[in-house]
Formats: C-alpha cells, sequence, structure tokens
C-alpha cells in the first residue's frame, strides 16, 4: 500500500480567467492520463478553454455549470460526470462550490451516458 497526499500537491489556476480554481495531482500514469482533484471555491470558475485531451469531471460535492462546444448550459451534481472530447471548447462555473475528479487522457469510454 501507498499513501498519497494530494493536497500538498493543491496549486491555484489562472489560466483562461479562472476563479478560486485549485487543483491537486492525485496520479500521473504512463502515457497522456492524469487524475486530478479539482476544487472551485463559491463563485468560482473555470474559464473556457479547448480541452488539451479527452476529459472527465466527476462531481463529488457541491455543483456546477457545465458548456461544452455548443455553449448549451447544464447543471450536475454529487454522482454526475461530464465529458468533454479533446479540443472540445468548454466551462465551469459554481454558485455554492464543487469539488470532483478529473481524468485527462487519449480517449476513455464512459460506463454509461445519459
Amino acid at each position: 500500500m501507498e499513501l498519497i497526499r494530494f493536497r500538498e500537491s493543491r496549486r491555484a489556476v489562472a489560466a483562461f480567467g479562472s476563479e478560486g480554481f485549485e487543483l491537486s495531482r492525485l496520479i500521473e500514469a504512463r502515457g497522456a492520463t492524469q487524475v486530478n482533484v479539482v476544487e472551485l471555491a463559491p463563485g468560482g470558475c473555470i474559464g473556457r478553454h479547448p480541452a488539451a485531451a479527452t476529459q472527465l469531471l466527476g462531481v463529488i460535492s457541491g455543483s456546477a455549470v457545465v458548456s461544452g462546444g455548443d455553449g448549451a448550459e447544464h447543471e450536475i451534481g454529487p454522482g454526475d460526470a461530464v465529458l468533454w472530447r479533446c479540443d472540445e471548447e468548454h466551462a465551469t462555473r459554481t454558485r455554492e462550490g464543487l469539488v470532483g475528479v478529473i481524468v485527462e487522457t487519449d480517449e476513455v469510454v464512459p460506463a454509461s451516458s445519459t
């Protein structure tokens, strides 16, 4: 067993006009796969930007409004996830705050989709 203290790697991210956004690297696998813990403060946002890889955001607590390439907004909460494909423009904002997990990889296939 190996204990991982991912909060020690937490860093603020201000790129793309993001506010109240902190990211902690949980794991980086061989190839392009990364798993990060994301924390958005109340009123925080991840500014609109193209996905550098296929990204899956799973919500652990809190809620957010997310949008993809078409700009349509959708509210997500605990137990929800959103998948953005590589190069897809997307944004996330929250009123109450959010804790989630972001998986970035070359390609993912969700277990189920809505």
